[in-house]
């Protein structure tokens, strides 16, 4: 809602979304509890993993 709110485009919100699946799928924690910490690990993570295209991080 907050995406829609903010007048994301439907791709642009898939996009996040995404992402957001993505980092949380990382961690084996509620999304709520993960912070800046979790951010860097997963950072780190998409930068030196060869599966992650480098726009992912952008």
């Amino acid at each position: 809602m907050n995406l829609e709110l903010a007048v994301f485009s439907p791709k642009t919100q898939d996009n996040y979304m995404r992402h957001v699946n993505s980092f949380h799928g990382h961690f084996d924690k509620p999304l709520k509890s993960l912070g800046y910490d979790e951010v860097r690990q997963f950072l780190h993570h998409a930068i030196t993993e060869p599966n992650f295209t480098r726009c992912f991080i952008c």
